[in-house]
């Protein structure tokens, strides 16, 4: 891990000089850490427990509905900072919880012997877009975090110059 930083560090930040891009790519490198970590993670724990995540597909389909729909409200309606990064830290959940539910169609699969293309290309297009969703949202929080903080030194400064 050490290794794999400095090497971007030194083949990448260094080469640059603009300090915000310099954030973003640590931001992009984050999410690339956190989106690996998670894979890793939900893929163990799927095989070494011996819980059917199955019952977890009506929870997520409904979840994912109602994410969707806030977000329509919020980029609408709210247009909150705050509410968008609560919603992309939901979203990096709920798509932790995606991960977790393909990896065990995937055993599930596997146990019953089923080597069909189609049953293979379903899983492997599930799996994409559980790690392209999460990669979406990761540095989407990050960069909430960051606009928060960066009005929330604004509001401070214009109320201290009235």
């Amino acid at each position: 891990m050490h290794l794999i930083k400095k090497t971007f560090k030194e083949k990448i930040l260094l080469n640059d000089k603009d300090p915000y891009s310099q954030q973003w790519q640590n931001i992009v490198f984050q999410a690339l850490i956190a989106t690996t970590s998670s894979v890793f993670i939900t893929l163990l724990v799927v095989y070494i427990t011996d819980i059917d995540f199955g019952f977890l597909g009506l929870f997520l389909l409904i979840s994912l509905w109602g994410l969707l729909i806030i977000n329509i409200l919020n980029a609408f309606i709210f247009k909150s900072i705050a509410k968008r990064l609560y919603l992309a830290y939901a979203g990096i959940v709920l798509f932790n919880l995606y991960l977790v539910y393909d990896f065990n169609r995937l055993e599930q699969a596997v146990a019953r012997g089923d080597q069909s293309w189609e049953t293979a290309i379903r899983i492997v297009i599930s799996l994409y877009l559980d790690i392209i969703n999460f990669i979406y949202r990761f540095p989407r929080s990050l960069f909430s975090k960051c606009l928060i903080k960066y009005l929330d030194k604004e509001t401070h400064y214009l109320i201290k110059s009235n």
